[in-house]
């Protein structure tokens, strides 16, 4: 359909300017002039399969539903690859929070084990604080015994020099062949016999 008219009329074409101002693909405005006015011509551009659509065409009703038939395919095949895809999600999501709390469990396991060894080393130290008490002690001991055993050579060494200062002497006690018997109070008596002895002191 084409209309004709004088640019002065152009706010009349309610529906010619609405159609292209929507961004209607069938709805075109030519403007020219032809003589001493500027026509503006509003063409309404029906295709071919929408008139044998109007016509209600039995060709035209199938190719529209195969058309809608292979969009509702490719929608069903769609939503079930992106179901697929959302359970494939799902099973990464729940491996990688069981993959998670195995990490969480390991993190804890080790806390555990490093207090563990933390304490362990605490009371090692603390052993090796006492044992190092101990030597001390010892070291002493040793030391003192050492001054003792020193004060001890020192005091053989002077015994030995006070030995050798006394000269030598030999006593002989000659054979006696008698026995006496001599009472030398009431209450004790004294018994020599015939013996022979020899003492020697040096």
């Amino acid at each position: 359909m084409t209309l004709t008219v004088p640019v002065l009329w152009i706010s009349h074409l309610n529906s010619c300017s609405s159609s292209k101002a929507k961004g209607t693909a069938n709805v075109r405005i030519l403007k020219f002039k032809k003589g001493t006015f500027d026509l503006i011509q509003c063409v309404n551009l029906v295709t071919t399969e929408e008139k044998r659509l109007l016509l209600n065409d039995p060709d035209v009703l199938v190719n529209r539903l195969n058309r809608v038939e292979n969009i509702v395919a490719t929608l069903n095949a769609t939503v079930k690859r992106l179901s697929t895809e959302n359970q494939q999600q799902t099973l990464t999501i729940q491996q990688q929070e069981k993959t998670i709390q195995q990490h969480q469990i390991s993190t804890l396991q080790q806390q555990a084990w490093i207090t563990q060894q933390n304490t362990s080393n605490q009371q090692q130290q603390a052993s090796i604080e006492q044992q190092q008490a101990l030597i001390q002690q010892q070291q002493t001991t040793i030391q003192q015994q050492q001054t003792i055993n020193q004060q001890q050579e020192q005091t053989i060494k002077q015994l030995q020099s006070s030995f050798n200062s006394i000269p030598s002497k030999t006593f002989f006690i000659q054979k006696r062949f008698y026995k006496r018997c001599q009472q030398k109070s009431k209450n004790s008596t004294q018994c020599l016999f015939p013996t022979a002895v020899l003492l020697l002191v040096t």
